[in-house]
């Protein structure tokens, strides 16, 4: 070491070494130091905090500007319907029907083809014309043949309730039963003549007069039911009619009634008149 170096350090060393450099920390340095690093975390939590309600303010700010102010469902737009689709098989609201434009020339109909051969034996085949549609029904009977009219009061010029002498004076004839008469001083006859379209048999009563007239031809009354009718019809016609123990009964005012034997397949096979105030039989 030369001489230049040792004067060098010997000033540094008296420099040093002056009490006027000396660092002398305060009496309260340490409570100094305490309060400053409290403060310094006071600030920094408060500037996380902030900066928290800085970033959720944010987010809200541009929820906001994102819906417009509020909540809200945003329906999509219509997808876009390929080229080529036919606009009346479209779903949805936007969905519109077009009309269907009529065919410019009538469609051929499909060429008739042979049956396969698993088809079976009982089934028509697909080439063989269809033959109309049957209907079990039961067969209808035979329309009635208008015969003598039987009316509501009698048969031609013999009425009911007439005494055997107005009948004679009609033109009537009267021939007693061979077996002989009834309870209560009633009497049967067979008549004929003039007066009436056919024979046929009578019951008198001596106190109604005629109450019976039973004609021997198929009748037939003013509306159309006679011998080869229907019990339907019967009672089509005649709503009021009843079926009694010896026949069906047909009111017809007046105290008169039509009886109707009725057959076992539901037709008319015969039809005479009486009174049903009688006093002879039943």
């Amino acid at each position: 070491m030369s001489a230049a170096d040792d004067e060098l350090a010997g000033q540094l060393r008296r420099l040093f070494d002056d009490e006027r450099l000396e660092l002398r920390p305060q009496p309260d340095a340490g409570q100094l130091i305490v309060a400053g690093a409290k403060r310094r975390r006071v600030r920094r939590r408060r500037m996380t905090v902030a900066g928290g309600a800085l970033g959720v303010a944010a987010l809200v700010a541009g929820g906001v500007a994102v819906t417009g102010g509020g909540f809200r469902h945003e329906v999509p737009p219509p997808v876009a319907q390929p080229s080529g689709l036919d606009p009346s098989l479209q779903i949805g609201p936007s969905a519109t029907v077009a009309p269907v434009p009529p065919p410019t020339s009538p469609v051929p109909p499909p060429p008739a083809s042979a049956p396969p051969p698993s088809q079976h034996a009982d089934q028509p085949s697909a080439g063989a014309p269809m033959s109309p549609m049957r209907t079990d029904v039961p067969a209808a009977s035979k329309p009635p043949v208008p015969g003598p009219l039987l009316g509501p009061g009698g048969y031609g010029k013999l009425q009911l309730n007439a005494t055997m002498e107005q009948a004679s004076s009609a033109g009537i004839n009267f021939t007693p039963e061979s077996s002989g008469g009834l309870d209560g001083g009633c009497a049967t006859y067979y008549f004929s003549g003039t007066g009436v379209p056919s024979g046929g048999s009578v019951v008198v009563s001596p106190n109604r007069g005629v109450v019976y007239i039973n004609p021997s031809a198929d009748v037939t009354t003013p509306e159309g039911i006679g011998t080869g009718s229907t019990r339907g019809q019967l009672q089509a016609t005649y709503p009021k009619a009843t079926v009694g123990p010896h026949g069906d009964v047909v009111p017809i005012g007046n105290g008169y009634r039509y009886r109707v034997v009725v057959g076992e397949a539901s037709v008319i096979e015969h039809i005479y008149l009486d009174d049903s105030y009688q006093d002879c039989y039943e």
